[in-house]
């Protein structure tokens, strides 16, 4: 909502009438307060309300703000609509941290925009891995592609029990790389492995192995993508991966997982191993891919299968 000087509001230092809104003399011992209202015209829930000033330095100055709700009868509708509204609403959080990476710009503004054109998601990021603690409980997805470190062990164990409640986890580039020494159960029971290295920087193609699984709905059954090749091993003693596309290893002479569901007892888990800056971010079959695994990791796929 934008308000207005002249129409809304106007200088506090006289009694100028302005036909917004309404003034009221008996609480300005001097100058002047006014009083206006605004209809809330859509129904879901308020998370969050921010006053700011428009394209300046002026600050908006406020003593009160209330909100009035219509007769119970105009209300049970909207009521039940917000409630609906909110129920359907997918929360998730992309943690970005670390080194090697343009985190901020491709994991936590481009991807967090390429998961906001779906319906009903609400996307929030963070470039603090600690931060997890604070969303955790509100999230059905967690979305880690950092390897900056958890420091705080109570985190990591929340990010243990959220796998074990049945949610999502979207493992994305850094975060499958063996990143933390002393967190070995992460790459083991969430990863079911991690990678040691890659190819250097270049063009590769990726082959989608299995086509009817709706993580790779849509995308194409070969694609080429700039990007660093991982040497994804998986761990023997881990959980199990099913591998859902490749790519060959000119250094390695190898075939190794680009895109894998860790099967996990409980969680919904996908391993994307692309993804190092724009060239990958940017490609729509990556943000095909991306896209699809979001839906299945959240369950709102109506073809999923844990």
């Amino acid at each position: 909502m934008l308000f207005h000087n002249g129409v809304e509001f106007a200088d506090w230092i006289a009694p100028i009438d302005v036909p917004g809104s309404k003034g009221i003399p008996e609480l300005a011992r001097r100058g002047q307060l006014r009083m206006f209202s605004k209809e809330v015209k859509n129904h879901a829930v308020i998370e969050r309300i921010t006053l700011e000033s428009f394209d300046n330095d002026v600050a908006p100055t406020l003593i009160s703000m209330t909100a009035e709700l219509a007769p119970p009868s105009e209300t049970k509708a909207p009521v039940a609509a917000s409630r609906k509204s909110a129920a359907l609403i997918t929360r998730t959080l992309i943690v970005g941290a670390g080194s090697s990476h343009d985190f901020n710009r491709w994991f936590l503004e481009k991807d967090s925009k390429t998961l906001a054109t779906l319906d009903q998601v609400k996307v929030d990021t963070t470039a603090q891995p600690d931060d997890v603690g604070k969303f955790i409980d509100e999230l059905d997805v967690l979305y880690l592609s950092n390897n900056a470190p958890f420091t705080n062990a109570a985190n990591r164990k929340r990010i243990m029990d959220f796998a074990d409640s049945g949610k999502g986890l979207l493992l994305v580039h850094p975060a499958l790389w063996y990143n933390w020494n002393d967190w070995p159960e992460y790459n083991r029971v969430l990863c079911g492995g991690g990678s040691r290295g890659h190819d250097p920087l270049n063009e590769f193609e990726v082959t989608v192995t299995e086509p009817n699984h709706p993580v790779m709905r849509g995308v194409p059954a070969k694609f080429k993508i700039r990007d660093e090749l991982y040497w994804f091993q998986s761990d023997t003693t881990g959980t199990p991966i099913k591998v859902l596309a490749t790519a060959h290893s000119p250094s390695k002479n190898k075939d190794f997982p680009m895109v894998f569901i860790v099967e996990h007892p409980k969680a919904r888990v996908v391993g994307i191993a692309l993804g190092h800056d724009g060239a990958a971010h940017e490609l729509p079959a990556y943000q095909q891919l991306l896209q699809n695994a979001f839906k299945w990791t959240a369950g709102k796929d109506p073809s999923v299968k844990p």
